[in-house]
């Protein structure tokens, strides 16, 4: 099983560069080691693909078998003259407690857990809006390796070896779908040309047993030639989404942003474990979170770069400590 799910990884390679469709290859990792610790949301790795905008679904290159099912999507076609697109994403993501060092679980502590997800996106955007349906397939548990993976990445680095991954949660399949939309409140003028700001609200629901959520968020972006599309909300771990430009902005740019994400949480896989069996969790999910997210991007010809900083507050009643972790981001545009 492990094997297998490793292997997905392959997918957005396979969809994009072999099979020689227009897109944005991506590559996200997730990790806190920028501020030396280990623990809560540790690290996530995400590998993508966001196809090159069209004008309609039948035009989205390589996904044109989804057409007919995008069309009938509620809210995405609510608007004429927005240009079409399709992401797909490979997650692993990886929860650890504050003390790995010791084997027996703390009831004080977060458990361990790991989560491994492909994520299907359908996307329509114009200057002022975009909207997403995103559907989720994955696994949390043993079967995934994220257990052999982060103990292999501390023996590269000569770190401790994580001592309790035999009490992570359990096995179990998740199924999640979400709806994203965002607009663009503010803008000055010829932002996308030269210097300028722009304002964007975001409202994000998650629905299923890996995640159920509820996320508003505000970010303020300022730079040179901003990009055309919305980006996402950092509560979408380890994952981007049309954020490629369209072929007629500036050959170079780069911005800084601001942003600050409220979310309510209903379930989490990984706090309040599996959804269908029973995993021996005593700690108390906060049923809201806050995030503060700064970023600095860049962009040249065909080559995209991206750094964010994440401080988020404490996911259970029992910490009292904020968490903080670094996203380094890398693309690649094909068109």
């Amino acid at each position: 099983m492990k094997h297998v799910l490793f292997s997905l990884l392959l997918i957005p390679f396979l969809a994009g560069s072999a099979w020689g469709f227009d897109g944005t290859l991506h590559l996200m990792l997730d990790n806190d080691f920028i501020v030396r610790t280990d623990d809560d949301y540790t690290s996530g790795l995400g590998l993508g693909w966001v196809s090159a905008p069209a004008d309609n679904w039948q035009d989205v290159e390589g996904f044109t078998w989804l057409a007919d099912f995008n069309e009938r999507l509620p809210l995405v076609n609510s608007r004429r003259g927005r240009t079409s697109g399709v992401t797909v994403d490979l997650v692993h993501l990886m929860y650890t407690p504050d003390n790995i060092k010791v084997a027996e679980p703390d009831p004080n502590d977060r458990p361990y857990a790991g989560v491994i997800f492909l994520g299907l996106g359908a996307h329509q955007l114009d200057e002022k809006r975009a909207d997403e349906w995103e559907f989720i397939f994955g696994h949390v548990g043993p079967d995934t390796g994220v257990d052999d993976f982060q103990a292999w990445v501390h023996d590269v680095i000569g770190a401790n070896e994580p001592q309790g991954w035999e009490h992570q949660v359990g096995n179990e399949m998740l199924v999640n779908l979400s709806y994203d939309r965002r607009w663009r409140l503010l803008q000055t003028p010829l932002a996308r040309q030269t210097w300028g700001s722009d304002l964007i609200a975001g409202n994000l629901i998650m629905l299923g047993n890996m995640r159920t959520s509820l996320v508003a968020d505000l970010t303020w972006r300022v730079g040179y030639a901003l990009p055309y599309g919305f980006g996402r909300t950092s509560t979408r771990l380890a994952t981007e989404g049309y954020q490629a430009p369209c072929e007629a902005e500036p050959t170079w740019g780069g911005h800084a942003s601001l942003g600050l994400a409220g979310e309510a949480v209903l379930h989490d896989v990984t706090l309040d474990g599996r959804l269908f069996a029973e995993d021996n969790i005593q700690i108390s999910r906060e049923p809201f979170i806050f995030r503060l997210i700064s970023s600095a991007n860049f962009h040249y010809q065909r080559l995209y770069l991206g750094f964010q900083f994440i401080t988020a507050s404490p996911t259970f009643k029992e910490s009292s400590h904020y968490h903080h972790y670094a996203r380094f981001s890398i693309g690649w545009r094909f068109y």
